[in-house]
C-alpha cells in the first residue's frame, strides 16, 4: 500500500498547489483540531453506515464540492452545490470506501481507501460543526489516466433535481 501512496505524492502536491492558487482557502474559519476531529468523525460515521440524515447534519445547507482529477485529466467535473446533492453524491460514489481522518495543512481531511488502495483525499472547509466545502483530490490520476465513469471521484457530478 505504501508504494501506491508514494506514487501519488506528486498528484496530491499538484492538487494542493492548485487549491492554494485558486484561493479556495480564502475565508476559512479558524477551527480547533478537536472540532475538526468531531466533524470528520461524524462524516466518517455517516458515510460508513450510509446514513443520509447523519451526513446532512454535518454538511452546511449551502455546502459545495468538486473533484480534482489531476493536471493530466481532461475532465473537469462541475461543482456540486447544496447539502442534498453533495450528500447523495458522497454516499453513492464513495460507497464501500474506508475513510481515515488525517488533517492536511491544518484543515480537516479524510483519506478514502478502496481495499488497500488510496483512491482520494477529501479536504473539508469547516465553519463550527458544519462542513462548508468538500474538495476531492483523485489519487488514481497519478498514472495520468482519465477514469471517467469507472473512478469514484471522476463521477462526482451535479445530481438531478429531485
Amino acid at each position: 500500500m505504501l508504494g501506491d501512496i508514494g506514487a501519488a505524492e506528486d498528484v496530491v502536491q499538484d492538487a494542493f498547489g492548485r487549491l492554494i492558487r485558486e484561493g479556495s482557502a480564502a475565508g476559512r474559519f479558524d477551527v480547533r483540531p478537536a472540532e475538526h476531529r468531531r466533524v470528520t468523525d461524524k462524516f466518517i460515521a455517516a458515510c460508513a453506515t450510509g446514513d443520509l440524515q447523519g451526513l446532512l447534519a454535518v454538511l452546511a445547507p449551502d455546502v459545495w464540492g468538486y473533484a480534482d482529477l489531476g493536471a493530466e485529466s481532461v475532465r473537469r467535473p462541475p461543482a456540486v452545490t447544496g447539502a442534498p446533492h453533495a450528500a447523495r453524491n458522497l454516499l453513492h460514489y464513495w460507497d464501500g470506501a474506508t475513510f481515515v481522518s488525517l488533517p492536511v495543512n491544518g484543515q480537516p481531511a479524510v483519506l478514502a481507501f478502496t481495499g488497500r488502495r488510496l483512491d482520494g483525499v477529501l479536504v473539508f472547509t469547516v465553519d463550527g460543526e458544519l462542513i462548508t466545502s468538500v474538495q476531492v483530490i483523485a489519487i488514481g490520476a497519478a498514472g495520468g489516466g482519465d477514469f471517467g465513469d469507472t473512478y469514484p471521484a471522476g463521477r462526482w457530478h451535479r445530481s438531478p433535481t429531485p
